[in-house]
């Protein structure tokens, strides 16, 4: 393949920039809005009217500007490339572009120039009488169009950060986004708990599809598999970029590292059963003899879910008189907490007319139960003065909630076990007669 060139394509109507395969500079050309790649020819192309925003992107990568994308620039009103003649492009038509700092300095001596003329004509002063060098020089410096300085920052950017880095943030943002092709979502930083868990610093990231489809097949064969979601820490590998349009900086998202959020969902939980050890807690409902008859079931869940039809009819095929009181809670995401801890209260409140008290929710990716690990929920369900049965819907995994209930694998086998103590009490009735 060709060195690093912008070069015509089409008659004038695209630009195609060639260059030897780089990983950096792929995701560079895939930040173009419009930027196609001809998978026969090996080459990026672009439309002709985007040659300013081109030429200024590549303009510090090494790039050779050939003649003719030089032409199309200019006619655009780019003034950031040296005359044909200063290039000693020969007879080639391409320039070598040189660094930041001699473009700057052409750039201000074009700008002299022409303030220099500008005055002459207007005034019938020559140029020596005008404002001096320095001054023109720094009037010049001092006034740049927004696309100038959003291109200006952006190779700032490009220079000071030229390779990918690994960052870790807790996501936010990214399940609203999660249907879209291209995820724009926030990496976060919060505060100490202590110190209220508020967020400290935050910066704007994008998951283009194409690296999203191999994260997620990444994800789907580690050791636990979990799916990207609000709230988890990770990660990720990512490119500093700028997104010169509305002059946004973000991270555009390269890899992850799988181990680092399983690792630190390990430690959350380890921490949670901790504190509960600490408090004299952990075995405290689990540890609540099954009632004699628990035919007075309290039911919290996501009404009219999978979850719900699979726990009310197991119940129902029994055929025993079960009184059952659902209360509905949100069963996944950062509301979780709330909704659950705010339900078990509700139970408790009425425990004396209760036997029993079933969690139940579908199946999902490990990450679902991030919020069954939470110490509020933990508590809560520790605190719970009614027997509990968990029946969160994993097969693989343990939550905490699990580890301090009763666990059962999925919401009909939660139903079942209920089942199952009261058909016993029926037997021994039996028995006795």
């Amino acid at each position: 393949m060709a060195a690093k060139q912008v070069d015509v394509h089409d008659g004038g109507e695209e630009l195609c920039v060639t260059f030897p395969y780089d990983r950096r500079l792929v995701e560079v050309m895939r930040g173009l809005p419009r930027r196609r790649f001809d998978g026969l020819t090996k080459r990026w192309l672009v439309p002709a009217e985007d040659a300013r925003q081109v030429v200024e992107l590549l303009v510090d990568q090494g790039f050779a500007i050939t003649a003719a994308a030089r032409a199309v620039y200019r006619k655009q009103g780019g003034t950031g490339l040296p005359d044909e003649a200063e290039s000693g492009d020969g007879a080639n038509g391409s320039e070598a572009v040189g660094e930041e700092n001699s473009l700057f300095a052409r750039i201000v001596a074009k700008s002299k120039e022409r303030d220099g003329a500008s005055v002459s004509a207007t005034t019938g002063a020559t140029p020596a009488a005008t404002t001096s060098a320095p001054a023109a020089a720094a009037a010049a410096a001092a006034s740049l169009s927004v696309s100038e300085l959003n291109a200006k920052v952006h190779r700032a950017l490009l220079r000071a950060f030229p390779e990918a880095l690994w960052i870790v943030g807790e996501i936010a943002g990214f399940d609203r986004n999660r249907h879209r092709a291209h995820v724009h979502f926030e990496l976060v930083e919060k505060s100490p708990e202590a110190e209220g868990g508020a967020i400290k610093a935050s910066v704007s990231a994008v998951l283009f599809e194409r690296t999203r489809r191999e994260i997620e097949r990444t994800l789907a064969t580690a050791d636990a598999p979990f799916e990207l979601k609000d709230g988890i820490e990770v990660r990720l590998q990512v490119r500093v970029d700028l997104y010169e349009t509305r002059g946004a900086y973000q991270l555009v998202v390269e890899q992850i590292d799988p181990v680092h959020t399983l690792g630190k969902l390990a430690q959350n939980r380890a921490a949670v059963l901790a504190e509960l050890e600490k408090l004299g807690l952990r075995e405290k409902n689990r540890s609540l003899p099954w009632p004699e008859v628990p035919l007075r079931v309290g039911l919290i869940t996501s009404a009219g879910s999978d979850a719900y039809n699979d726990f009310v009819n197991e119940l129902g095929r029994a055929g025993l008189a079960f009184d059952l009181t659902v209360v509905d809670a949100r069963m996944q995401g950062e509301k979780l907490e709330v909704a659950l801890v705010g339900a078990i209260a509700w139970f408790t409140a009425r425990a004396a007319d209760f036997d029993v008290l079933a969690i139940v929710r579908g199946g999902g990716a490990r990450t679902d139960l991030l919020w069954f690990d939470n110490l509020a929920v933990a508590l809560a369900v520790a605190r719970c003065p009614i027997k509990i049965v968990s029946g969160i819907g994993h097969q693989r995994d343990v939550s905490v909630v699990d580890l301090i209930a009763h666990p059962e694998k999925t919401p009909t086998a939660a139903a079942a076990v209920i089942v199952a103590h009261v058909l016993e009490f029926v037997d021994r009735l039996e028995d006795t007669f």
